[in-house]
């Protein structure tokens, strides 16, 4: 091939790639006049709406252990309640009777008349001679006692003059209860709010006793030394 041929064919390649777009990708073999297909926009797919959520089951709690509470610590048992009447503190003592000679007006004794336990004997006052007709016992329930049995007031009586005499203990006999005032020296029998009286105010032996409206001059025949 002459100069002439290659300069020609020089010049067709030279004007080739001068008519290439410079802007289109080199694919080797296209031309000026290739362009590619349009692109056809197509609408996006509209999304579709997220399916709404199920709520989900409530939880119930699960029970407490019996015993203790629901996330709280454990506790120790309370200690038993004491029984009913129990404080601890010893029983207080049963109150003591008292026992021994009663003595008034003339400083003589109450006495049992001849040392008698038949119901119904009277009761005097006489020289003291540290017999058991002379012993009494005063106990926590209000009786006096003497020879087994209570110094009472006859026929449950509550007037003036009424005579004391010796009886039987009966449970709860409002006519054999009495009450010392040791501030007074009087015994007094509440049931007929009289007074353990020496009659007629005199301290002969065997003067009889009964009951009287307590005297508030503390006359001598209504006081009385109790064991």
């Amino acid at each position: 091939m002459g100069a002439a041929a290659l300069i020609l064919l020089l010049g067709v390649g030279v004007g080739a790639m001068t008519l290439r777009d410079p802007d289109l990708p080199d694919t080797g073999f296209a031309n000026a006049t290739d362009a590619p297909p349009p692109v056809t926009e197509q609408a996006s797919p509209k999304a579709r709406p997220a399916p709404s959520a199920h709520p989900s089951p409530a939880t119930t709690p699960a029970p407490a252990t019996a015993g203790q509470p629901s996330g709280g610590p454990s506790r120790s048992p309370l200690p038993s309640a004491s029984p009913a009447g129990n404080t601890g503190q010893p029983a207080a003592p049963a109150p003591v009777s008292r026992v021994g000679e009663i003595t008034g007006i003339g400083g003589k004794c109450v006495d049992v008349s001849g040392a008698s336990r038949a119901d119904g004997t009277p009761v005097v006052i006489y020289t003291c001679n540290g017999t058991a007709a002379q012993t009494w016992t005063m106990r926590a329930d209000g009786t006096v006692r003497a020879l087994g049995k209570c110094l009472d007031v006859q026929d449950s009586g509550t007037w003036d003059g009424t005579s004391v005499q010796l009886w039987s203990c009966g449970s709860g006999l409002a006519n054999q209860r009495w009450v010392y005032d040791g501030a007074t020296r009087h015994l007094v029998n509440p049931a007929s709010g009289k007074c353990l009286d020496a009659r007629d105010q005199t301290s002969a032996d065997g003067t009889r006793l009964q009951i009287w409206t307590c005297n508030p001059t503390y006359q001598a025949n209504q006081r009385w030394n109790t064991p």
